[in-house]
C-alpha cells in the first residue's frame, strides 16, 4: 500500500507492506511515519469535523478522539441527528467525545457545561 504520511509537515511518501507476521513500512524518515503506516494498515483513524444545526445556524465539531475510519459514516449519521436549540456564540466549536464504547453505536448524545456532545 503506498500513502503519504500526515504525522509532520514533511509528507513522506510511504510504502506499507505486509511479509508473514511482520508490517514493513519503508519512505519515512522518522518513527511516527512507521507508526502511522502500520496504523493505516491495520487500523486507519480520523478525526472527524462536521456542522450541526443550531437556533442561529450552524455550528462546528469535532471528535476529541480519533474514529476507526469504518465508522466515520455512523459518526455523521449521528451528528446529523443533532439541533442545539439554543442560542451559541458564533465563532465556539463544540467537541464531540467519542468514548471506547462508541463501536457499539450508543445513540445518546448530551452537551455538557463545557459545549461537548458525547457519543
Amino acid at each position: 500500500m503506498k500513502t503519504v504520511c500526515i504525522m509532520c509537515p514533511v509528507g513522506c511518501e510511504l510504502t506499507v507492506e505486509k511479509v508473514g507476521n511482520e508490517i514493513k513500512v519503508t519512505g519515512n524518515s522518522c518513527v511516527r511515519g512507521e507508526t502511522y503506516g502500520k496504523s493505516e494498515l491495520t487500523n486507519p483513524m480520523r478525526m472527524v469535523t462536521a456542522l450541526i444545526q443550531t437556533k442561529k445556524g450552524v455550528l462546528p465539531v469535532k471528535t476529541t478522539n480519533l474514529v476507526p475510519k469504518n465508522k466515520i459514516k455512523d459518526v455523521l449519521a449521528e451528528i446529523e441527528k443533532v439541533f442545539v436549540n439554543s442560542a451559541t456564540p458564533r465563532l465556539q466549536t463544540f467537541f464531540i467525545t467519542t468514548s471506547p464504547a462508541f463501536a457499539l453505536l450508543t445513540k445518546t448524545f448530551s452537551i455538557s457545561a463545557k459545549t461537548s456532545l458525547i457519543l
